[in-house]
């Protein structure tokens, strides 16, 4: 019966395979029927609309990278149908934001909004998406001409994430050098902070005791070689520990951004306009 069952599962890994073979041979066999479509026509027009199909094939297949070729193929001036036209800048757009060409994605969407003056929510939300990603001023630029719904502004966090700096990084570093480790101990490194603290109040120490018995030329060499060392060595340290604690929690907001901004796709979902 084991064998029966093992040849079952081969046989339909098999057909699986096959089919999907087949599907990616045909797909591969009409996009190159499209090519010699377009080496043959002489007219831009035709040659454009062949472009189209070509982009909006790769978009169904989610192949993205051929996607981007397609679309750098294709001119907005020759389309006939504006329908065709606003359905190929929002798609546009949206694969340039997939592929982080940010500065087309916005070209894109920019000459979309010029088109149809689209206010809809899910508008919106691509827009904010593009924008957030380019940096702050284009950001808030974006956001000032918009009527939001309430539910898109928690995504000012996607702004922000480039630009998240860690408050009070001075009063860390200062808490280090008025007391060696303390400011390790406030980034939450308790053991190498404590650590810290014991090893230069030791050392000190140490110099300290060698100068009360008059032993002078090591009192020298401790306190001129060792000292130094541990106490800069803190700091830098502390300013190590700064730099880790900072993208800690700039990656903790990223995943809360995420978690929202995936939220908020559920409820306005972004896709493709693929009318064919």
């Amino acid at each position: 019966m084991k064998w029966l069952t093992t040849n079952l599962l081969v046989f339909i890994c098999i057909n699986v395979l096959v089919a999907q073979t087949k599907e990616v041979k045909n797909y591969e066999n009409s996009m190159l029927k499209i090519e010699q479509k377009i080496f043959m026509s002489k007219n831009d027009t035709l040659k454009n609309e062949f472009y189209l199909k070509k982009f909006n094939s790769s978009l169904r297949e989610k192949d993205f990278g051929r996607s981007y070729f397609e679309l750098s193929r294709i001119r907005g001036r020759y389309f006939n149908d504006s329908v065709a036209l606003q359905d190929f800048y929002w798609n546009a757009a949206l694969i340039s934001k997939l592929v982080n060409k940010l500065d087309y994605a916005e070209t894109y969407y920019d000459a979309y909004i010029d088109l149809t003056q689209d206010s809809s929510i899910n508008s919106q939300l691509l827009g904010l998406l593009i924008n957030a990603e380019l940096d702050s001023s284009s950001y808030n630029n974006f956001k000032k001409n918009l009527t939001l719904d309430t539910a898109l502004n928690c995504l000012d966090c996607l702004s922000l994430i480039p630009y998240y700096r860690l408050k009070n990084k001075l009063g860390y570093i200062w808490a280090s050098r008025l007391v060696p480790g303390l400011g390790t101990v406030f980034t939450g490194d308790v053991y190498n902070g404590l650590g810290s603290v014991i090893t230069i109040g030791s050392a000190s120490y140490g110099v300290y005791y060698l100068f009360l018995n008059k032993l002078y030329l090591s009192t020298g060499i401790w306190g001129y070689l060792f000292i130094p060392r541990f106490y800069f060595g803190n700091i830098r340290m502390t300013k190590y520990r700064l730099e880790k604690l900072e993208e800690k929690r700039r990656a903790k907001l990223a995943i809360t951004c995420e978690l929202t901004t995936k939220k908020l796709l559920i409820n306005y979902p972004i896709d493709f306009r693929l009318s064919e």
